[in-house]
């Protein structure tokens, strides 16, 4: 399939929906990949969530952590609801 007809799919996909939840998370991910190359998640975080995050990454513990095949499942749990 041509990047037209993908294009012209999807379009097509938004127009036909009445999912508001649908529409909203589409617009986020677009939105946060059109940032991705010019804009660091951490630019908008507080000094505290900042330090937060540090101490998060610098955990050891296996116990706070899932696998990333784990985290792709609930995301697709999520997603499908």
């Amino acid at each position: 399939m041509s990047i037209e007809e993908r294009k012209a799919r999807l379009v097509s996909i938004i127009l036909n929906t009445q999912e508001d939840e649908l529409i909203e998370m589409l617009e986020e991910d677009v939105i946060q990949y059109q940032q991705q190359d010019t804009k660091d998640a951490a630019d908008d975080l507080s000094p505290e969530e900042l330090a937060e995050l540090k101490e998060l990454m610098e955990d050891e513990n296996p116990d706070n952590y899932i696998s990333l095949e784990d985290f792709r499942k609930e995301i697709a749990q999520w997603r499908s609801r």
